[in-house]
């Protein structure tokens, strides 16, 4: 490599088209307005459980607010990485959720059904995430979103066994 003194080294710039980048930040901020409906609603199970599951149900809402919170924080960076600002407003959340907020009137058992049903919603959202995401390459979101699918998959079926 022939250099001349002081020379600096240009680093190739990652880049994805403006269009794919538009693309990709209107997924993600679609998985960001369900993962925002989803940890409220995980939030407020945690705190309204009762009855004799409560310690065991508590615990585990708990332990799912704490990942969700991680993940949602995952899918913000994402966006922030593709230059563009990250969705604030409940308004604009309520709109893109395919996650609905529900009555915490419930009991442990419908509490968990419901997260199970929810959990479902956000595994089929994260694959249409990665079917556009990949078709991109933008392996860095790609691999954040497999292991947030793995990671989900694995509580799904936890609960999915607590439920029989």
């Amino acid at each position: 490599m022939n250099m001349k003194p002081n020379q600096k080294i240009k680093a190739p710039k990652y880049r994805i088209s403006n269009l794919d980048q538009a693309e990709i930040v209107t997924v993600l901020h679609k998985l960001l307005a369900n993962y925002q409906i989803y940890f409220h609603k995980l939030k407020c199970f945690s705190w309204n459980v009762i009855g004799q599951d409560f310690f065991d149900l508590h615990h585990i809402f708990r332990e799912l607010c704490n990942k969700t919170y991680q993940n949602i924080d995952y899918v913000a960076d994402r966006i922030r990485f593709h230059d563009k600002l990250v969705l604030t407003k409940w308004t604009d959340y309520i709109k893109l959720s395919e996650v609905k907020e529900n009555s915490t009137n419930i009991t442990g058992f419908e509490m968990v059904n419901e997260i199970c049903m929810d959990m479902m919603k956000l595994l089929s959202i994260k694959k249409k995430c990665l079917k556009i995401i990949s078709d991109i390459y933008d392996y860095g979101t790609e691999d954040i979103i497999k292991s947030m699918m793995f990671e989900m998959e694995k509580d799904y079926r936890m609960l999915s066994a607590w439920k029989k």
